[in-house]
């Protein structure tokens, strides 16, 4: 009698899992954003950045899901050989576009500036399949080697273990995408690192589980708000004086526009003046690197 209870008990679960991963999780169509981070030793890649979704487009008549990408660059540490806290630059722009087929359970990926999109994940794959290349299989080797669920916010999804080469171990989630990162490309991470910190929708945080702090990044718009040097006159109309404390030593100036696109770059000691009469008027974000690190502040053009 305790055995055929034990059998059912064990089929009742087996039952209630198959009945919830046969249910196909759909990837956000917004409110959701994907914190990532990258680095490593001797790595030129340090970085902590998020990708959100930003809206919608249309392309070739077919609807995407816009992408935006924002965060913060770290300079190498020269001693250690890894990521150091100083900050080297901030991350904002477009990102590209995705969109899902979700009866046949891909997802397409559609870089900035391309007009035709690309495979990026397929949740239809069996076990010993070796994945086509697209735009982040670029290992010819890549092989499914286990399909399971992982119960997310009370919900199984299924989970994906792709191997390819020594090294490469990473999974693709349905619904959130690829351990390794959203975009991130399956290959052998040496020395190096990126991966998914956490994935928030609509205000949860659903990977890696309900309790972790997934922290929006600030963005540009954010920083803006809040300068850190002196430039004068705010507003300008043809050229701008820029004061920093005097212990300071400037290394050079960049204005970037609210897309995140330098618009002017200046090299040189002792800078302390831009000309800006061939620039459209707007908001601005003025980037000083000097002794101490990174300095911004807000410049708006009339």
């Amino acid at each position: 009698m305790k055995l055929y209870l034990v059998i059912i008990i064990t089929l009742g679960t087996y039952l209630e899992i198959f009945a919830q991963t046969s249910i196909y999780h759909k990837f956000p169509v917004s409110n959701a954003y994907w914190n990532e981070s990258s680095g490593g030793y001797q790595c030129d890649c340090c970085s902590d950045y998020q990708y959100k979704i930003s809206g919608d487009t249309i392309v070739n008549s077919i609807l995407y899901r816009k992408l935006w990408i924002n965060g913060v660059n770290y300079w190498p540490d020269l001693l250690s050989q890894f990521c150091s806290p100083n900050i080297s630059g901030y991350i904002d722009e477009y990102a590209g576009a995705y969109r899902e087929d979700t009866l046949a359970q891909k997802v397409y990926y559609l870089p900035s500036g391309a007009s035709s999109d690309t495979l990026l994940y397929d949740f239809t794959v069996n076990v010993g399949d070796t994945l086509p290349l697209s735009y982040t299989v670029v290992v010819s080797n890549s092989v499914v080697t286990s399909i399971d669920s992982i119960l997310i916010d009370n919900n199984y999804r299924k989970r994906i273990e792709i191997s390819a080469d020594v090294g490469l171990n990473v999974f693709w989630i349905e619904g959130i995408g690829s351990t390794f990162g959203l975009l991130t490309t399956l290959e052998v991470q040496f020395e190096h690192y990126i991966n998914l910190v956490c994935f928030i929708e609509d205000g949860l945080t659903i990977y890696p589980n309900v309790t972790y702090p997934c922290d929006s990044i600030v963005s540009i718009e954010e920083r803006l708000s809040e300068p850190e040097i002196i430039i004068s006159p705010n507003p300008a109309l043809d050229r701008i004086r820029i004061q920093v404390p005097e212990n300071l030593i400037v290394k050079s100036v960049q204005v970037c526009n609210v897309m995140g696109q330098i618009v002017i770059s200046q090299k040189g000691l002792g800078l302390n003046s831009v000309n800006i009469t061939h620039l459209p008027s707007g908001i601005y974000l003025l980037k000083m690197l000097t002794s101490a690190g990174l300095l911004t502040g807000k410049l708006v053009i009339r």
